[in-house]
Order: C-alpha cells, then structure tokens, then sequence
C-alpha cells in the first residue's frame, strides 16, 4: 500500500497539467460528448405516501461554454487500499426500517448527489424512503438529513430501458439548508477527455457494508482509496461511463470519485476534492461510475 499523504500531493502536480474543470457555469476545457442533449427527468416528492408516484417531470439543455474537442459488484482490485475517510462532506443512506444501504456526498446547502439505485428500484417501481446521516472521523452521528424530493433521468425510471446503467444517477433536493460551513461539500468538475484516457490518478470514498470485515475495515464507517482512471476509454459505445482502479465495496454507491486540485478562493491558495463521477458497480479488474458531463454538471446545480 503506498502512503496516502504521497499519493494526494502527486495527484496535485499531475491532475494541474491535464485537467481543467468547469466551475460557475465557467469553462475553457475541451470535452466531447453525445450527453449534451436534453434529457427528461422525473421527481419524487419523498412526502408522498405512494412510493411509485411521480409529481413531476422537467428538461434541461446544457448552458455552459463547453468547446467541442443498493450494493452492487464492487471490486478490490490487487492489494487493499482503503485508508480511513474524514470528510464530513460525505453521507450515508439509512432506510426507514433502520438499516443502511449506500453513500451519497454533499455539493451544496440543498444538493445530495449519488447513484439513482440508491433511491429507486427499478424492479418494484418504487422510490426509496431514507434519512441521510453525517459523520465525524470518529462515526459519531453530526446530523441527519431529510429527504424533500428525489429526482432522476427518466430513463432510468423507464423500466422498459436497455440500458439503464447509463442513467444510474440521482439528486437528492433537501428544502432545508445543510451547514456547508460545518460539514464541508464537494465541487463538482467535468474532466478533459485527455484526463479521462491516460490512467490518470483518483480517488473513491463511501461507506462500506456488507464485505466490510473481509478487508479489516469498520462495517458503515467511511473509507477512501487511490487509483487510476482504466484504459481503454471511452466505454464500448460511448462516453458515459467513466472506469477507474480505486477499491469500493458494497455500501459505497453513490459515493464520489474525485481528484484533489488547486483553487483560489477569497484570494487564499486551498486544495479541494472535486467530484468527476459518481460510483454505480465494479467488474473483476475496474469499477464504474456515472461520468460528470457538462449536462449532468448543469443538473446537479440548478439549485445553487
């Protein structure tokens, strides 16, 4: 296992040289993507007592200046790299029979992002009902949040889809503020097709669940791990999906896969953890994640 410390200030050096991401609906990057239509999505008002309703549907076509250019299978992949997660940005999704079942993180005072299975099964048709907790190093409960509405792509609500893989991703709405000041949040990036295609170094982090104890880690507690983006790119067909090397286990759906980059913010050099995809399943050799493409970076922030 490498140290941890080494491997963040690495990333550092070289994510500055190939990456660039997109920030306030601002972008120099080149990126190429058939995503960048409008898709359909349908929303869940999480106060309803049918789980199978939906209140509403909408569409949002990209805006940025973008050039042209559940548990799942998760994998370990060689040695064990998980080291103890800190970021309070982080949550984890317990089901209102009182058992916990997978992540999702923070990016803004009414935003949870993760994976669309970790709020809705496609074979019951039903929405979840779930509490998000956060916590400390220590696991100790810091709050709980509550669940407005749930909104995902409506292909991956269409049970008919061939392809919902594709579309396995979610935005939880809370209409009460979380204290970002106290808990921290995620920024979210879109990556350069350069990045994406040459094994580029990143991280995963959620909370582990039922293989915990195989690996030696602390069943529902938060863990993080360093690997790379996998070669060959894009995924046969397309460039939704983005594959990667770092080790999840069941219970850390939803959870973020994200690099660590220079920003300045109020006129102060700070390192911040961007999010570039959201971890859905893995396979024997890689795992898989929902790509951040400018239309699904634009989704994610319509409400600040």
């Amino acid at each position: 296992m490498i140290a941890f410390k080494h491997i963040k200030k690495m990333t550092l050096c070289f994510v500055v040289s190939l990456l660039t991401l997109v920030f306030s609906g601002n972008s120099t990057m080149l990126y190429s993507s058939s995503s960048a239509s409008g898709r359909m999505y349908c929303v869940h008002n999480c106060n309803s007592s049918d789980p199978s309703s939906i209140s509403s549907s909408y569409s949002l076509n990209p805006n940025l200046s973008i050039s042209s250019g559940g548990d799942n299978t998760e994998t370990v992949i060689g040695t064990n790299d998980f080291v103890p997660a800190t970021e309070e940005s982080l949550v984890r999704f317990k089901s209102n029979s009182g058992y916990y079942y997978g992540s999702g993180f923070i990016i803004g005072k009414h935003t949870i992002v993760t994976a669309g299975h970790c709020v809705y099964d496609r074979n019951a048709n039903e929405f979840s009902n779930f509490t998000m907790e956060v916590t400390n190093s220590q696991n100790t409960i810091l709050c709980t949040i509550y669940p407005t509405s749930i909104h995902i792509p409506e292909k991956y609500h269409n049970s008919s889809e061939s392809s919902p893989w594709l579309y396995d991703y979610a935005l939880v709405y809370v209409e009460d503020e979380i204290n970002v000041n106290s808990y921290g949040k995620y920024n979210l990036g879109v990556a350069t097709e350069a990045f994406v295609s040459s094994t580029s170094p990143v991280y995963a982090a959620g909370f582990v669940g039922t293989s915990a104890s195989t690996y030696g880690l602390n069943l529902w507690q938060k863990y993080s791990s360093i690997g790379t983006t996998y070669s060959p790119y894009p995924y046969p067909g397309n460039n939704y999906i983005l594959r990667f090397t770092s080790d999840i286990i069941p219970g850390e759906s939803g959870g973020p896969v994200y690099i660590y980059d220079s920003l300045i913010v109020d006129g102060i050099p700070v390192t911040a953890e961007t999010a570039i995809a959201i971890t859905t399943q893995g396979a024997s050799s890689y795992n898989d994640s929902i790509r951040i493409t400018p239309e699904i970076y634009l989704f994610y922030n319509q409400f600040g």
